[in-house]
């Protein structure tokens, strides 16, 4: 499960509580996920979707978890092209990401679901780095 803790250190304090705001009120409007396989490492799981930001906008936004921890983001907000951080949109999804894991727990059903997309998915090759032209050219691959 993706730990509360990294998530919040890896971020400014505004971003993780506008985050948890646009979260908790619903902003996060679509979660696609999509599982990769070991190929050597931890698996990791390329989370995106859309969030509405405060202004009313809609924007595109991308993290990728592994061992439980996010480690690569991206999001069509102007924040991150200003800060080295995970923006508020990318928390809100982190954590929209985070209750769908909890709500799998207590749903066999979705959980099958899960492990059997999990099985067509092909395998995580590509190791992807922190900086941030490579979040970048990972979020716009991503989200076509």
């Amino acid at each position: 499960m993706l730990e509360l803790d990294q998530l919040k250190r890896s971020t400014l304090a505004r971003f993780y509580t506008r985050g948890k705001q646009l979260y908790e009120q619903g902003h996060v409007r679509s979660l696609e996920v999509q599982s990769f396989g070991q190929g050597g490492g931890a698996p990791a799981v390329h989370v995106k979707g859309e969030v509405l930001g405060s202004s009313g906008k809609v924007y595109k936004s991308s993290v990728f978890i592994r061992s439980d921890k996010m480690f690569s983001y991206g999001c069509t907000c102007p924040s991150v092209n200003q800060f080295p951080y995970p923006c508020k949109h990318c928390v809100a999804l982190a954590l929209r990401y985070r209750q769908q894991q909890e709500d799998a727990k207590g749903n066999t059903g979705v959980l099958f679901l899960q492990q059997e997309l999990q099985k067509q998915e092909e395998p995580f090759s590509r190791r992807l780095s922190s900086s941030f032209p490579i979040q970048e050219m990972i979020y716009h691959y991503s989200m076509t």
